[in-house]
């Protein structure tokens, strides 16, 4: 009837993945992640339209996705990694938090710059519609290792 058989360890992965609390975790972290990518729509459309500042597309980029990064890091130490046993005390553990999201989002921001260059300039796309490609690609790389790295208490 199926085409494949189902794995039994995988099942077990899946259940405990959603029993430990991952699944919403994941869940609140995409909610901030999508008010990020307004951030960043908006931040980028007032920096290379015409009508509004007219910038270079890479250095647009660049504050476009540091403004979204750094409103996501907000959020998502005070909702999405909340707990109080995750977040320490201080000044000192959220910016060393920071400093770790910094360094995990870092490579994802060079990526989404690189795809960016690349669908705009090669490929005649909008800026809009590469920019939220991007945005989709780095996703993914951004939660897991920040959530291994930046909140590793957290997993």
């Amino acid at each position: 009837m199926f085409p494949f058989k189902p794995n039994v360890m995988s099942a077990l992965r899946a259940r405990r993945w959603i029993a430990a609390g991952t699944a919403w975790q994941y869940s609140k972290f995409c909610l901030v992640g999508a008010s990020g990518v307004v951030v960043d729509m908006l931040v980028l459309h007032i920096l290379v339209s015409p009508a509004w500042l007219h910038w270079n597309l890479t250095v647009s980029k660049l504050l476009s996705a540091e403004t979204a990064m750094l409103s996501n890091f907000l959020l998502n130490d005070v909702w999405t990694f909340h707990e109080p046993s995750l977040s320490g005390n201080g000044r000192s553990s959220r910016f060393a938090r920071l400093w770790k999201y910094h360094l995990v989002c870092a490579g994802g921001i060079l990526i989404s710059v690189a795809l960016v260059r690349f669908q705009v300039e090669r490929l005649g796309w909008g800026v809009t519609v590469a920019n939220l490609q991007a945005i989709g690609v780095v996703s993914f790389w951004n939660y897991f290792l920040n959530r291994r790295f930046g909140w590793a208490s957290s997993g």
